[in-house]
């Protein structure tokens, strides 16, 4: 978690005052010395005097595990913890927040409920095999248990929440489909509470849901890839401000927000931080595979 020793420093090096409203981000000096951001869920910052953003990444995503946990270099991480296999040692020795991946469209071999009997059709959730990867209806009360279930053990190892994939499903079906991806999002936060603690939801590529206050309020973060570049590419300007401008609401109402991005180019890597660093926003470049330990920092 935040620590509040680092909340401290912040405000005896910059003298910023935190407050329940939202102000503007000054603009990034990306080569000043860089200060961390401090974004909670309930609370933003403002300034009365110039501050630096840093410049560097803010969270990283990993599907592969790390020699050790601090050596990524970031305060939040969001892992994949069927490739990674942490004990609730190793979760619970890290001094940041840490997030675990969990799918809500699709069943992935590795998870621990996987059965090895299962084949499309039985159970009658499983609809496509790929590979060791299998397509459900979300919204199936059996499978839906087998998620309840497994975010309950990953709250009791000691994750700090779950990050959402898949969530942006719902887009393929009609309103009642959808409205049950959003009940699938409630049963997920309950069921992440049972250790007693705050246990967040981040939600993936599914910006729009920040407009359905019934269900935003138990969604923490929302997560999206490629907001200003496509690769290296920068985005299509009318797809950039409309996704943009649902972020920026979800950070005016106090949610994190997170970025990732895959430039490779060193002006695009610094203009994206740059740019992801004026809105407030959690930032971070890495591999597509996400088997990069240390994002790509602007050099």
């Amino acid at each position: 978690m935040k620590s509040v020793a680092l909340i401290i420093g912040l405000i005896l090096l910059v003298g910023i005052t935190v407050v329940g409203c939202s102000t503007p981000h000054p603009t990034v000096d990306i080569n000043s010395s860089p200060i961390i951001r401090i974004i909670t869920v309930n609370e933003t910052v403002a300034v009365n005097t110039t501050i630096l953003l840093s410049s560097d990444a803010d969270f990283q995503l990993l599907r592969i595990k790390p020699r050790a946990l601090g050596s990524v270099g970031t305060e939040v991480l969001i892992i994949d913890p069927y490739e990674t296999n942490l004990s609730a040692r190793e979760i619970q020795s890290f001094e940041g927040e840490l997030y675990a991946i969990v799918p809500m469209e699709k069943i992935l071999r590795s998870q621990p409920f996987f059965n090895e009997t299962w084949r499309v059709g039985k159970p009658n959730f499983i609809t496509h095999r790929s590979g060791s990867t299998y397509e459900v209806k979300y919204w199936d009360r059996a499978y839906q248990e087998l998620v309840y279930e497994e975010v309950q053990r990953l709250a009791a190892l000691g994750y700090d929440g779950v990050y959402l994939q898949g969530v942006s499903e719902y887009r393929n079906y009609d309103d009642f489909r959808r409205g049950e991806m959003k009940e699938f999002i409630r049963g997920i936060y309950n069921n992440g509470q049972v250790m007693g603690t705050e246990f967040g939801i981040i939600v993936e590529d599914a910006p729009e849901l920040i407009l359905d206050g019934s269900y935003s309020s138990y969604i923490m973060g929302y997560a999206q890839g490629e907001v200003w570049y496509q690769g290296s590419r920068p985005a299509p300007y009318e797809e950039r401000d409309r996704v943009l401008s649902l972020l920026q609401l979800a950070a005016r109402e106090g949610k994190k927000v997170f970025i990732v991005e895959y430039p490779q180019p060193q002006n695009a890597i610094c203009d994206f931080y740059t740019k992801c660093s004026n809105e407030g926003f959690y930032c971070t470049i890495t591999a597509k595979d996400w088997k990069r330990v240390e994002p790509v920092q602007c050099a």
